[in-house]
């Protein structure tokens, strides 16, 4: 996704959720992520919504990557002090095994090369270690983007109990 400075403040303003939902989120995640020592990559953060999040329910590092210069840039103006990176998911900018957990916010229909992305999570991610997902798929009605937040007045996302449990079905790729 490519995004400029006015489009990736507006996503922070009109994305938001609120802080319960968040909290359902995390307590929902919770038993798959880390706790102090680990390290969650909190993949296509965007504007940082769910990284302190991460850190404060699991207690692990949460290092955040970003594709967008401007999404960085807004995240980076909220949280100056968070580990955060420009990456893309097909060539992830980390070595091999760095990672106790990854989640995946709003972001997985962005990935051009689905294939190229599980190899590169196989890659970074411990063995036997959980990838997390969150991907809403109820649309808005009559719109044309590929926004699937709920429209104003709608109810408010709920979390899924279908987590991917490991990468270990990933095709493999070769360490770099």
């Amino acid at each position: 996704m490519t995004s400029g400075p006015a489009m990736a403040a507006a996503y922070d303003r009109g994305r938001g959720l609120h802080p319960r939902d968040i909290e359902r989120w995390m307590t929902a995640a919770g038993p798959y992520l880390p706790t102090a020592g680990g390290r969650v990559l909190d993949m296509g953060a965007g504007t940082g919504r769910f990284s302190d999040a991460l850190a404060r329910f699991s207690t692990a590092t949460v290092v955040a990557c970003e594709l967008s210069a401007a999404m960085r840039a807004v995240f980076r103006a909220g949280s100056p002090h968070a580990a955060l990176v420009g990456g893309v998911a097909a060539a992830l900018p980390f070595r091999a095994r760095t990672f106790d957990a990854v989640w995946a916010s709003q972001m997985i229909h962005h990935v051009r090369d689905l294939p190229a992305f599980a190899a590169e999570l196989r890659r970074v991610l411990q063995p036997s270690v959980h990838v997390l997902i969150r991907a809403v798929s109820a649309r808005r009605p009559n719109s044309r983007s590929t926004d699937t937040s709920p429209a104003p007045g709608q109810r408010a996302e709920r979390p899924s109990s279908r987590w991917i449990r490991s990468p270990a079905s990933c095709p493999k790729r070769a360490s770099r």
